[in-house]
């Protein structure tokens, strides 16, 4: 992985709020996060869990190693117990709860009861009749006297049951519609017949089922986070699906949908009153260029190159963020001038010259003949004025350097360029 004050930069530049750390976490990591006023959910390793369980002061020297050292510079909010544990073998269960409770008792010697929540993830596994009908979900039974304990240790506390969506292997393996599994806009409403609720997305369903199971144990008020979803934008080497969906194109799809959705601040039909948080799985890719063992679900290269584009807010994409980033590591204090693309036609030029001198408002008056910028006459340099006009005037409120493709953004000023 990158160095971990370059990964902070880029999340900082990239406006992440909340992050999610897995397996074991080097402490440069949770320094760098100093002061960076990101909130961070940091995950107790699965190997981890039996020491922590049997004994206290293996839970204390854990906690002040990963919490007292760093807290509260670095904003830890939450403790994840494993990952997925009790999906992977039930017999855990006892430990994972044990662990636990001793961690919970740091945090109260501390005086953080507030501040930091525990917490523990399922796989959608755990769930049967899950999604197709949110409100006839139920634990499996092979699960359920663990789960009802595992809820029992989390009610009193106001923690939160965490969940892990993999909408691709939804869409693969459980018989959902492609659209629905990537919560497209193009998405049949699934009716539940019950509560005549509809449903266009799989989120919105994984999350109201796990509601209606833990109901089903009577639980009713422990909140559901979204520890994992995502979308990859690479099959394994070993699926054999001739027409596998696992592609940029629908990565990007999925990503844009997803952010779309949890920008709108809703919840659910269940729980429409409590809106939904979302750690997206994952940041980067975890494997090597020639590892084909296992999907690819990264944003990013480990080094720090976009795998595809989407909007992470309204008008800005994480490309152009990155972008302005790269001019600023450049020397150039992150000036980014908007000029016309190499290989733009004049036909694609010439929209987007009219548009910006038009609608956009840029201020085109030094292009018009005998203007200041008149010479070169041609439309890329009669474009790259207009384009960077526009941009400068409103990168401010979100305005994007793209002008259907036939735009760049560059750290030369358009005045130096020669057309």
């Amino acid at each position: 992985l990158p160095k971990a004050e370059l990964v902070v930069d880029l999340l900082q530049v990239l406006q992440v709020r909340y992050i999610k750390l897995q397996g074991d976490v080097h402490p440069s990591i949770l320094r760098a996060l100093s002061g960076s006023k990101i909130q961070v959910l940091l995950t107790v390793p699965d190997q981890s869990i039996p020491a922590l369980a049997q004994s206290q002061n293996a839970a204390s020297e854990w906690f002040e190693a990963n919490i007292l050292h760093h807290f509260p510079s670095t904003e830890v909010t939450g403790i994840v117990l494993g990952s997925e544990l009790m999906t992977k073998d039930p017999s855990f269960a006892g430990d994972l709860i044990e662990a636990g409770r001793k961690i919970r008792s740091c945090i109260a010697a501390a005086g953080l009861d507030q501040e930091i929540r525990v917490s523990a993830s399922l796989s959608m596994q755990m769930f049967s009749q899950w999604g197709h009908k949110p409100s006839s979900a139920a634990f499996e039974d092979f699960y359920q006297s663990h789960l009802r304990e595992l809820l029992d240790f989390l009610a009193p506390k106001g923690s939160y049951l965490m969940i892990n969506v993999d909408p691709f292997e939804a869409h693969l393996h459980d018989g959902f519609a492609l659209d629905f599994a990537m919560s497209s806009s193009t998405a049949q409403e699934l009716l539940d017949e019950d509560t005549k609720a509809g449903y266009t997305g799989l989120l919105d369903a994984a999350v109201d089922s796990a509601y209606s199971a833990m109901e089903k144990l009577g639980f009713s008020n422990i909140p559901v986070v979204v520890g994992e979803i995502g979308w990859p934008w690479k099959s394994s080497g070993s699926e054999s699906d001739p027409l596998s969906t696992a592609t940029v194109e629908n990565a990007a799809l999925f990503a844009q949908s997803l952010v779309k959705r949890i920008q709108s601040d809703k919840g659910t039909p269940h729980k429409p009153e409590a809106s939904i948080r979302v750690y997206v799985h994952e940041f980067f890719d975890i494997v090597g260029p020639a590892d084909d063992s296992r999907r690819r679900y990264g944003l990013f290269s480990t080094s720090q190159v976009p795998r595809y584009s989407f909007h992470l807010s309204p008008g800005v994409s994480e490309a152009e963020i990155l972008m302005r980033r790269v001019l600023a590591d450049n020397g150039t204090n992150g000036t980014a001038f908007c000029v016309a693309a190499p290989g733009a036609s004049d036909n694609v030029l010439s929209v987007g010259l009219n548009w910006a001198c038009g609608q956009g408002n840029a201020d085109c008056t030094p292009i018009q003949q005998n203007g200041a910028c008149y010479l070169p006459d041609t439309y890329a340099a009669h474009a790259s004025y207009a384009f960077n006009s526009y941009y400068q005037k409103n990168v401010g409120a979100g305005a994007t350097c793209d002008f259907q493709g036939a735009a760049m953004l560059t750290s030369t000023d358009p005045s130096k360029l020669l057309f």
